[in-house]
């Protein structure tokens, strides 16, 4: 009898499972007239991102329908959270931060997105694991602490296309890799904008592979582009291609601490101007390259400080 009563539990408890499964969807969808009850489809909309997410099957989409705000939320799974074109889809944080990933080994993708504080909003987007981010045309502003901040423990792939940072009370990007042997935050920005944040533009720490195309760090009150290491072992390597650093204290600036690994950052076609130093370099174990007659460093406090070693030749026409 014992026996057989276990059987049925677990039947039951496999039975309840499978109808969980069964209920997430691949898409569901948000609207400033739906209710966070049911399973968020078309003609039944949720009215939280955060809700939309328990319904939502992994790897599958959530889509704001109409222009509003959507509410914090934290991501736990794969998902893709996009407001379409034409669409005004707002995260206001009054507290604590906006968007919290802790997804290991997830893929995660936040597109047009409007992302902004309101009281003690701390942080924007906050990234503590993840396997692969995409953040793709959002807005970020505001915020008491830093925009966008990825703290790693693990290798992780990020990606930032066409965003803009602006206006918060610590850095704009902050990437924080991680610091085991063999492990990596890799990340590429393109066309992505950090403006008037209250420290420096897009900071990276630890073991970093950076790409930068077309990104511009300007205004901010600490360094516009700044690459560091610190804990012995790390390696952080940045190259920056058509850039602008302007209006800040330093332009470009790659430095390492006594016994703190090795800080590379290597500038091309790139401008410094109207900051205080344009391109800086400090400690033994910091590299600062430029591609030979490409950049402009001009109209700074100090144009240069540190060793810059220039090296090749433009082959562009």
């Amino acid at each position: 009898m014992t026996k057989l009563r276990f059987l049925l539990a677990a039947l039951v408890l496999c039975f309840c499972s499978t109808l969980v499964a069964q209920a997430q969807i691949q898409r569901t969808f948000v609207s400033t007239t739906g209710t966070d009850a049911g399973n968020c489809v078309p003609s039944a909309p949720c009215r939280s991102f955060n809700y939309a997410l328990t319904q939502t099957a992994a790897g599958g989409e959530v889509l704001a329908l109409t222009t509003g705000g959507y509410g914090p939320m934290t991501i736990t799974q794969s998902v893709s959270i996009i407001s379409p074109d034409g669409i005004y889809a707002g995260i206001t944080a009054f507290s604590g931060d906006a968007v919290t990933i802790n997804a290991p080994g997830e893929v995660v993708v936040l597109r047009g997105l409007n992302i902004n504080r309101q009281g003690t909003g701390n942080i924007g987007i906050t990234v503590t694991a993840v396997g692969v981010l995409h953040v793709e045309r959002c807005v970020v502003s505001g915020f008491a602490s830093t925009g966008i901040r990825a703290l790693l423990t693990a290798s992780a792939d990020i990606f930032i296309k066409e965003t803009i940072v602006r206006n918060n009370a610590g850095s704009g990007i902050s990437i924080i890799g991680p610091t085991g042997s063999g492990t990596v935050a890799r990340v590429s920005m393109v066309n992505t904008r950090s403006e008037r944040n209250g420290s420096t533009g897009f900071s990276f720490l630890g073991n970093v592979e950076g790409t930068l195309d077309r990104c511009l760090s300007s205004g901010n009150t600490g360094i516009g582009f700044t690459v560091a290491t610190t804990a012995s072992g790390t390696v952080a390597e940045v190259n920056a291609e058509s850039c602008v650093a302007s209006n800040n204290s330093s332009g470009f600036l790659v430095t390492s601490s006594t016994g703190g690994g090795t800080a590379r950052l290597r500038v091309a076609r790139s401008v410094a101007t109207n900051n205080i130093t344009g391109f800086r370099q400090f400690g033994t174990t910091s590299v600062f390259r430029v591609l030979a007659g490409t950049n402009l460093v001009e109209g700074n406090g100090t144009d240069k400080d540190g060793t810059i070693t220039a090296v090749g030749t433009d082959t562009n026409p």
